[in-house]
């Protein structure tokens, strides 16, 4: 599962393929990063177009912070804003639940106002059907059935959702920071010899 599988595939076109092709090339350059900041050997010469660098010169390695970085910083915004669009519904939900509406000071979210509706229409029938002391009793236990099974069916996605967030979001993102604080360490080591 990844995250952006909680977004609408619709709503921002090639984000899947995006985020997963930046998280692919920052973490394969991070690797690269930290084996440079680790072993301390820069190349000496890409064969591919025939350049030869001088031995003492740190422009690869800069070259590979820059490019490190930038994935990095791309990842990071792309992982925020995937973050801010799921936790998006529950800021809204909260912030309209301060709105009241009139004069009445009734709460403006509708869907709990239905909810609020069929409970009372259910308990009516309820008192109609059982008297005193029985119905009282058996609304009491159907409202804490229902708030428990409520609980009980959001905790394990709730967790799920963390858990994925971790290690697709928080985890990739610290290994990267990690290994261009080594890089850049290495690299000011060597300019400053």
């Amino acid at each position: 599962m990844s995250i952006a599988l909680e977004l609408n595939k619709k709503d921002i076109p090639g984000f899947l393929s995006d985020h997963t092709r930046t998280r692919t090339f920052m973490l394969v350059l991070s690797c690269i990063s930290l084996f440079v900041g680790l072993t301390g050997s820069l190349p000496s010469e890409i064969s591919a177009i025939s350049l030869k660098i001088p031995k003492d010169s740190t422009v690869p390695g800069w070259f590979l912070f820059g490019v490190t970085g930038y994935f990095f910083i791309k990842y990071f915004i792309v992982v925020g804003f995937a973050t801010l669009l799921h936790l998006w519904p529950g800021i809204v939900r909260k912030q309209l639940s301060k709105i009241t509406g009139g004069h009445a000071g009734l709460p403006l979210n509708l869907h709990y106002a239905m909810e609020y509706a069929e409970d009372e229409a259910r308990e009516d029938a309820m008192i109609e059907e059982y008297e005193g002391p029985e119905a009282a009793e058996l609304l009491s236990l159907e409202k804490r059935t229902k708030e428990r099974s409520h609980y009980l069916e959001q905790k394990p996605k709730h967790y799920w959702h963390w858990v994925v967030y971790t290690v697709e979001g928080i985890a990739p993102t610290v290994f990267s920071a990690v290994c261009l604080y080594i890089l850049c360490e290495y690299l000011l080591s060597v300019v400053s010899t």
